[in-house]
């Protein structure tokens, strides 16, 4: 059961490989909260965010107005740590890992420079490593952040943190969970952790600080999941007496995800998406499967990728339809010190598809390369 089933999941209900069975009305008959979209291209950003909006100006008044009369709020920021990077002003060098292909995100309270991927903890430097420069600036902003600015914005209201980095020491994620379930605090800031399975009948405002953080990805399936965490979430709004209220901060206002999400409407989402999907061949539409080759060394990983590309492309001309990408390097291209490289196969014909694949990589070993093969990734 969910509130929001996987595309595959909905389509085989629509094949009549699983028997749908709709709720169509909450417990008790309560009302779904009222939704609404703040437009961030029409607000101006402080000066010091270089222009991200944090709390547009229609939020701070309807966080002010719950606050007034005693009612709590959740605050969805769906990235942990201070801020995504630390750029230098001065040569615009922006921290990266030394063995993963991202910036290292900046955690103040802690003083480090911290990469997500492999744990790699370094203290924030006074001096750029590159030019000496000493004008260091945090772009963008997580939790961390957005507590920081709470605080100031809000005096006097008190607000706790729910993420992976406030929750690290045993016990702590309960006694967060229980102090704003006794109101001890009004507001709760947190990642996705806290967008469902929670009951708290005095929340009457949930609000979505950035939705676009999952649309823009480079993921097929980023408008499902976009749309998925913005229903979850708003599901923890309105579940006492009060009706309550949901406010989504975005800079696509009018993508189908957030839409569909505004009106509490699946059904549509589903066929909106269902007909991305078949217009540009991927799943459930299609049957997919990823092949990733793992190794230390560039050249091993590459040789291997292209010998198995050039297979995999002579065995699957004879299956209609079949569409192959790459080999390429994957979208984080470099993990712990590991490069990677990914082909994605995708084919009307499941079967056909899988036996070409079985007969070019089943049983085949390259020195120094691991090789994953992902049915349905």
């Amino acid at each position: 059961g969910s509130a929001t089933p996987s595309l595959e999941s909905r389509e085989n209900a629509a094949r009549s490989k699983y028997t749908l069975i709709r709720m169509l009305s909450r417990v008790e008959s309560r009302p779904l909260p009222i939704a609404d979209v703040i437009d961030l291209r029409k607000e101006r950003a402080e000066k010091e965010d270089k222009g991200f909006v944090i709390f547009s100006n229609p939020l701070k008044e309807r966080m002010k107005e719950t606050f007034a009369a005693g009612e709590q709020a959740i605050i969805l920021m769906n990235r942990r740590g201070y801020a995504p990077y630390l750029l230098c002003r001065d040569c615009g060098h922006d921290f990266r890992c030394r063995d993963c292909s991202v910036t290292l995100t900046v955690h103040r309270r802690e003083g480090l420079l911290i990469c997500h991927y492999c744990g790699l903890r370094k203290k924030i430097p006074e001096h750029c490593p590159l030019c000496n420069g000493v004008t260091m600036q945090p772009i963008g902003f997580g939790t961390e952040k957005v507590e920081e600015r709470f605080r100031r914005d809000f005096p006097g209201i008190s607000v706790a943190v729910l993420d992976r980095d406030s929750t690290r020491k045993k016990g702590e994620l309960v006694r967060i969970l229980d102090a704003f379930r006794r109101q001890e605090t009004q507001a709760l800031i947190g990642t996705q952790m806290l967008s469902k399975g929670h009951h708290f009948p005095s929340v009457t405002l949930t609000a979505v600080l950035n939705a676009d953080s999952i649309l823009g990805y480079p993921d097929f399936r980023s408008a499902e999941k976009t749309f998925y965490l913005l229903t979850q979430v708003a599901g923890r709004s309105g579940r006492g007496d009060l009706i309550g209220t949901v406010l989504i901060q975005s800079a696509f206002p009018t993508h189908y995800a957030i839409q569909h999400t505004l009106r509490h409407d699946y059904e549509a989402f589903y066929e909106s998406e269902i007909q991305f999907r078949k217009t540009f061949h991927y799943p459930p539409v299609t049957s997919m499967i990823a092949i990733l080759f793992r190794g230390e060394h560039l050249t091993d990983v590459d040789r291997a990728a292209l010998e198995c590309g050039r297979k995999l492309e002579e065995a699957l001309k004879p299956v209609a339809g079949t569409r192959i990408q790459g080999p390429a390097a994957a979208p984080m291209a470099r993990i712990k010190g590991v490069y990677r490289y990914q082909i994605l196969l995708r084919s009307p014909h499941r079967t056909a598809l899988r036996k070409a694949v079985e007969a070019v990589m089943i049983g085949k070993k390259w020195k120094g390369v691991e090789v994953a093969i992902d049915v349905d990734p």
